[in-house]
Parts: C-alpha cells; structure tokens; sequence
C-alpha cells in the first residue's frame, strides 16, 4: 500500500488546507481540488507554489507528480502557497466574482509583504478601501483605529518612511471619510482599478547575477521581462518586451534570452543579442524559464483574444455581481456577515458557501454513485452468466475430444477442490472383463439354484445323451479331450440367444461339465456383458 505525504496549502484567505498527497496525484489535480473548494471557475489563473532554501517560490508542474518535485529538508508537514500565477491587465478580463475577489485578497498580500512597491499616498487611499470593503462606512476615529489593529495593511517599508504610526492612522482614515456610500463590490473592484496602475503589478521577481557578479532582480510579467537594480525594484533599468524576444533557454544555473534588434546593420540583417544571467541553483534557472515561457504564452493568448472583440464586462457590473453574491450567501444562511478582519472575513462568504454548495453536490455524487453500483452489480451477474455457460460448454468439448484422445486437454476447466479427468477413452465393440470385477460377482449356492432354476432342463432320463451305448466306448477313447474353457468361450459369442440344451454335444458322463456348472458360468457371463453395456 503506497504512503501518502501530509500537505498544507495555506489559502489567499489565511485559512489552511490539510491533504494526504498520494503519490500518485499530479499538481493540476491538486490545484483543481482547490479551486472546487473555493468554487472556483477559473482556475487557470492560479497555481500552487513553495519556497525553496533560497527564498524564492518554485512553482509546481501542473503535468508532474506532486511528490516528483524537488522540495526542500524540512520538519514538518509541507506548506504549500495558493497564488495568483498569471495576471490580467485589467479586472474587466474576469468572468467569475469569485475570481476577482481572489485577486483582490493577492493584492492585499503584495501590497503588505512589499512585494508591489507604490508611494505612501497610495497604499494609504488603498489601505482606505480595504476599511470601506471590510467594516462599511466611517463611525469614529477610536472604532476605525481599534479596526485598523486587526488588519494587515501597511508594509514594513511604510513603517520605516514614516517612524510615527499615528500620523500613517490619521492619512488612512482622511481617506476612509471620503469613501462613504461605497458597497463592497464598489471598493473591491476601486482597489483592484488602482492596483492595476501600479507598474510593478504582476510581476514575479528572481535574484540573479550577471556575468560580472553584480546582483539584479529579474521580474517576469505578461508585459515582458524587466531587470531592476538590487536596491530598487520600482523603475526597471532594462525592459524587453515579449515582441522584442526570439528565444528563451537555460543551461546548469545559466538562464540566457535573445533579443532581436530591429536596427538593421551594414549588411542588411537584423541584430540579435544575448543577455544572460546566473541564478543560485540549477532549479531556480529551470524555474525562471518555466515562468518566461508561460507567461510569454499568456500574453499570446492575450493578444489572440483581444483580436477576437469579446465583449468586457463594466466596473459596475463586476461590483453588482459580487454584492448580489453577498446577498445570496446572507439569504442561504440567514445571518448577516460578521466582520471580523479581512483575511478571513472577506473571503470566509467563499469558503462558506463553498461548503454549503459542496454538501450538496456530495449528495448528489453519493446517489449517483449508488446508481452507478446497483447498475455495475446487474453487470456483474450478467458477465458471471455468460461465463458460467461458457466453462459449462468448454468442459463439454474437453470431455468429448478425451473421449477420442483418450487424454485430458489442459483447457479442461477446474472446478474448486476438482482434480483433473484421467483417460477417458470410449471403446467401441469390445470390453474388458476385470478380475476385481469377477471376483465382486461370484454367487453363493442360493443364487446359483435360483439362476440353473430359470432355465427349463429335461429330466435326466430324457436327458438325448442319456441312452447312448457307445457312452463307455467314448469314455475310454484317450483321443477326445474335453476343454471346459473353450466351452466357455463359445458361450460368450452365443450369449445373444437362450443356451438350449438340444445343441449340446454328446459328451461321455465321465468328463462332460455337469449342467449346473454351466448355467453358472452362463449367467456370470451374461450379468457381466449387462454390466458392461452399462458402464460403456
């Protein structure tokens, strides 16, 4: 029995998911078995990653085994992260509610570990939107502060710019009173407008070196690949977009892109140039042109959809359609949704209903399940008919081609606890007498007198040879001899017809067979060949 791995993949709502990976079981599966969780729709856009001794997130294969992957020596049970993997440039891209608001809860996530850097102003008037979604209009400056503590909203390099907390406070909540009358639909959807602007919106970043040894950041996006100074990842120093590319590879812990120069030379040909870099392992360079290449496919697919004029949805019917889903979810549960931080709050309506939807479609997989039972036992009977009558007919033929052979075929089907056949040969117009079988069928007096009785005998004195006068003459002759065996003989080739005693020969009395004896030896003979006749 194979040996499950224990997983936990921690949600973009901070909720945590326990599974026993098998090992059997590919990364798409896994990520499908989250997004049913979720209820989400389109999954394309997410993945499951994890970090590795160098920080960075390795995403897994979705056509590879989950426990094929290389993943770090650590105590404990694996942590795996379910991230936003390829980005859109604009919200009105997204078909599902439930797909935007898991944008917006990655948003948040970003804005807060740093990894989307923005001026303060702006993570204020975000941090201002995140309330409004959260808790609803502005009441007071002690309530909005009290609720700002149980929130995640200011990053580490917010708080190093401006030393004093109170006064990064006092500019969130400045913004917070100018959002009132927004739903939550309206600043969910607000939020992921501004975040959009933000150029480092996107983008996935990678350490890297070059030649010389000078650290960089690499970020791959669907826009291009961009490389940013080590201390500054907010204006790139290098940008190549994915028209500009004309090949990706890596090689050990070298990842290399070649780039077209559009410039023609002296010659008339087209320029093409090699930047290359090197990474801290040979997975990570894997990793980066992994990345590169699915997201320069994204941006295909991108420009192929937009060529194709599908119509977008509107900022206000993305905000209506997730306040209608709330208003769904308080008549499901018949309470109104509790506030209670926005990492669980926000996206506790998701799980929730997730698992009121879930309950019900276990049912409903349960009963077809039964259905599906009941039907594949009628199957199983059925089959377990037909081959019955097949074994039943195949041991038909075995015995008849035996009966010919005189040998068993190895085909010959075995019942249980059943030994194989020995010769079963017919024999057609003779038999064997066997001794055994002779000596089984030796009469006492009683039933010799009742078998020589069955016959009627003439008298002795009427007996033909009784008056013969050349008897003693006979009797003395030494050239007749009398054998009792070929008497016996002849009788078995006349068993057909009564033995009539007008057909004996005239035999001296001194050594013919007494009558008895004979009848006895008959009828021996004549159970013998009915026995026979039997068996054969």
């Amino acid at each position: 029995m194979s040996v499950g791995c224990l997983m936990q993949i921690l949600l973009l709502d901070g909720k945590r998911l326990e599974i026993v990976v098998q090992p059997k079981l590919y990364a798409s599966e896994l990520r499908d078995m989250v997004a049913s969780h979720l209820q989400l729709r389109e999954n394309d856009y997410f993945g499951l990653t994890f970090r590795d001794e160098t920080g960075h997130y390795q995403w897994l294969k979705l056509d590879k085994r989950v426990l094929e992957h290389e993943f770090p020596q650590r105590t404990g049970p694996l942590v795996l992260y379910f991230q936003v993997r390829l980005f859109v440039d604009s919200v009105t891209y997204l078909r599902d509610s439930v797909t935007v608001k898991l944008f917006y809860l990655h948003a948040i996530q970003s804005i807060y570990k740093g990894q989307i850097e923005c001026d303060s102003d702006r993570v204020f008037q975000l941090a201002a939107y995140v309330l409004q979604a959260q808790h609803g209009d502005y009441i007071d400056e002690p309530t909005t502060k009290m609720q700002m503590k149980t929130l995640t909203l200011l990053s580490t390099n917010i708080l190093k710019q401006h030393l004093s907390l109170t006064y990064c406070e006092d500019q969130i909540i400045e913004f917070y009173k100018t959002l009132k009358g927004h739903t939550v639909g309206s600043a969910i959807v607000n939020y992921l407008s501004i975040v959009e602007r933000i150029p480092a919106y996107g983008i996935h970043y990678y350490y890297v070196k070059d030649k010389s040894g000078i650290p960089w950041w690499l970020g791959i996006s669907f826009r291009g690949v961009f490389v940013y100074d080590h201390a500054d990842r907010r204006k790139p120093r290098k940008i190549f977009a994915w028209k500009l590319l004309e090949n990706l590879y890596f090689h050990e812990k070298k990842f290399s892109i070649e780039v077209v120069d559009f410039k023609k030379n002296t010659s008339g040909s087209v320029n093409v140039s090699v930047h290359s870099w090197m990474t801290a392992t040979s997975q990570l360079a894997e990793c980066i042109w992994k990345m590169t290449v699915d997201q320069h496919q994204f941006y295909l697919t991108r420009m192929h959809q937009k060529s194709l004029s599908v119509p977008l949805r509107s900022l206000n019917d993305i905000a209506d359609d997730i306040n209608r889903s709330l208003e769904n979810f308080h008549k499901m549960t018949g309470s109104e949704v509790e506030s209670d931080g926005i990492l669980s709050s926000s996206t506790s309506f998701i799980c929730s209903k997730a698992d009121i939807l879930q309950t019900k479609e276990l049912e409903a997989m349960k009963i077809a399940r039964q259905k599906m039972h009941l039907k594949l036992k009628a199957r199983k009977e059925e089959l377990q008919q037909e081959l019955l009558a097949k074994v039943t007919r195949l041991r038909e033929l075995c015995l008849k081609e035996a009966e010919l052979t005189g040998t068993v075929p190895p085909e010959f089907p075995l019942m249980s606890g059943e030994s194989l056949p020995q010769e079963a040969r017919k024999r057609i117009g003779t038999f064997v007498l066997s001794p055994k079988f002779i000596s089984d069928r030796v009469l006492t007096e009683t039933e010799a007198e009742q078998s020589t009785s069955q016959f009627d005998f003439p008298a002795e004195g009427n007996l033909p040879w009784s008056n013969c006068a050349e008897d003693d003459s006979l009797s003395s002759d030494s050239t007749i001899h009398f054998h009792p065996k070929k008497m016996v003989k002849s009788l078995c080739s006349s068993l057909s017809s009564p033995c009539k005693v007008e057909t004996c020969p005239v035999l001296p009395s001194s050594s013919r067979m007494k009558l008895d004896e004979c009848s006895v030896i008959s009828t021996v003979i004549r159970k013998s060949v009915q026995q026979s006749s039997i068996l054969f």
